[in-house]
Parts: C-alpha cells; structure tokens; sequence
C-alpha cells in the first residue's frame, strides 16, 4: 500500500473501482496516475450494487484510522490533471477541520422516501472525490459513508460536520461543455481551461480534477476515453520533449 508523507503527516490515497464498470476506467486511471507520477492505490470491489461503495470505505478506515493522518478518496472515472494535486488538497485540509469534495445532490428517489429528515435537494460533499483529515472524522464521531435513516450514501459526513459548525469545502465546475465537435487542435491549446468534451458531458473542477458525470451512459463512457486519450498524449509529448 502507498503511503503519501507532506510534512510528516502520512496520506492514504485511493481509487476505488466498482467490477460493474468497464474496465477501460481502471485502465486509464492507472495511465494518467502513473503518467502524472502520482502515487495512488488503486482497489477493485466486486459487488452489484453502488451502496457497497459506502461500506468498503468504512472498512478501509476503521484498518489503518491509527497510522494514517489524511484520506483521500477517487472514483474510477474520475481523474487528476496536475501532480502537485496532492499537495492542493492538503493545503485544503490540513487544518483538520475542513471536509473537501466534489459537490453532490440529494437523490430524488431518497428524498420521497424520507421527506422528513431530508431537505429536498441537500448537497454535500460526494464520493466521486473526497479528502479529510482523521481529527475532523473523529470529531464528528466517525460517520459512517453508508446509507442512513437521514442521508444517502456518503452524505452523512457533511451533515454531521455541518451541524458541528466545521468547514464543508464543496468543488464545483470550473469547465462544463457539451460540445458537438471540436477538432483535436483546439482541445489541445484550450487545454486544461474552457475544455471541452467531443461526443458528451464532462467536468473540470478547479482546474485540477476531471470526471464524468454520468459514467454508464455512452456519450459520458466515449467523452473519458477521449479525454484520457488527448490527455495522455499531451503529457508524453511534453515528457519526450524534455528528455
């Protein structure tokens, strides 16, 4: 297992990789994280259900909680554009009271199944990116990245953090096109600002993190297999012309 060290303090980052999806979002992972020189553990979770997501991080802290000072956590399709990320994010929570993610929302179907307890529409920190530090999830007395009687998976962090008056740093896009064509040219020199997707919907988040939004869908599935494409090259093009 790798373990990142900034200023003494000992970081576990990890992308965690459902088996339902295409394997091509594992492939390319491990490419740009590599390509990138960016340590990273990188997990496959056999199960049928995105739920199991929730429960396999409860287990991986409640393993290594006693030896690790930062967690940070990736979804498959999601992927980092700069490899001083690691260094970004604990700029973010090094004050071990901020929980930092990518913005997400409610799911409708939950909220009319439990219209009580849950404000309609509620974002919170979401799991498809997410850091923070040990001392703010004791603090919040361990929560729990399952599903609860209140929150839908992974939300039950931000509401326990909010209620305890810490900070709740959410990412939202920075770049967010759909754009029907673009020639690889352009892609290139707008790169990584006002970026694009050729044949579907993609996010840039401070410039820094890339994701699809919707993974299972086509034009979301062939937007990362040409993002990752052009990124790569791009990168190695640079590696040749520095060497």
């Amino acid at each position: 297992m790798y373990i990142i060290t900034i200023n003494e303090k000992k970081i576990l980052s990890m992308v965690l990789y459902n088996y339902n999806e295409d394997s091509i979002f594992l492939k390319r992972s491990k490419e740009i994280f590599s390509c990138l020189d960016i340590p990273i553990n990188h997990y496959w979770y056999p199960n049928c259900h995105w739920t199991n997501k929730g429960a396999l991080i409860n287990k991986i802290i409640k393993e290594v909680i006693n030896e690790i000072d930062y967690f940070i956590f990736f979804d498959g399709f999601c992927i980092p554009l700069n490899n001083q990320i690691y260094h970004w994010i604990y700029s973010k929570i090094s004050d071990n009271n901020t929980l930092l993610g990518i913005a997400d929302r409610t799911d409708n179907s939950l909220i009319e199944l439990k219209p009580s307890v849950k404000p309609t529409g509620h974002i919170y920190a979401g799991m498809d990116f997410l850091a923070f530090s040990k001392n703010i999830y004791k603090k919040c007395i361990y929560p729990g990245f399952h599903e609860t009687l209140r929150a839908a998976e992974g939300e039950e962090f931000s509401i326990r953090a909010a209620e305890l008056g810490f900070n709740i740093t959410l990412m939202y896009p920075t770049s967010n096109f759909f754009v029907k064509d673009m020639s690889q040219s352009n892609i290139l020199t707008s790169f990584p600002f006002n970026f694009f997707m050729k044949l579907g919907y993609a996010q840039i988040y401070n410039n820094i993190i890339f994701r699809v939004k919707y993974p299972r869908e086509n034009d979301s599935y062939l937007s990362f297999i040409r993002f990752t494409e052009l990124f790569l090259e791009q990168k190695r093009k640079q590696l040749k012309y520095l060497t």
